[in-house]
């Protein structure tokens, strides 16, 4: 159940915007593969690796993303629309729900930041995934 939360706030994340402003557009499209995960600065005790394949995401245009995802040695691809907003943040949007996360680009790392309850226990904790450009 954990894991197939991370994987919609994931998508939920990964493929918010709202906002006119495309100058991050071009640099964001593209593949990444993500290299690491954190929660308050520490990777996850309960955070699954699976050894078959690496998570990723490919923007393919100004309003769409696919991420890709293992489990269990077993791949899912899941298509959702994103728009950038003013100010480094993404709205992305899944199945009706929309959420808006912080977006830094440094070069070909890309960092998505949002505030979430990975515990389980009513902190709202700072998440960070990393990604590569490949």
């Amino acid at each position: 159940m954990r894991k197939l939360l991370f994987i919609c706030l994931t998508i939920l994340f990964v493929a918010c915007s709202s906002d006119d402003n495309t100058s991050h557009s071009d640099s964001l499209i593209g593949k990444w593969k993500e290299v690491s995960f954190t929660v308050d600065g520490v990777v996850p005790d309960d955070l699954y690796i699976d050894e078959c394949g690496t998570d990723s995401m490919e923007f393919i245009d100004d309003s769409v993303i696919i991420f890709t995802e293992w489990w269990d040695c077993e791949v899912s691809q899941y298509r959702v629309n994103y728009r950038l907003l003013s100010g480094g943040r993404i709205e992305v949007s899944l199945g009706g729900e929309t959420e808006v996360v912080d977006y830094e680009l440094k070069g070909d790392t890309l960092y998505i930041k949002y505030l979430d309850d990975w515990y389980e226990d009513g902190r709202e904790l700072l998440a960070v995934q990393t990604y590569k450009r490949m």
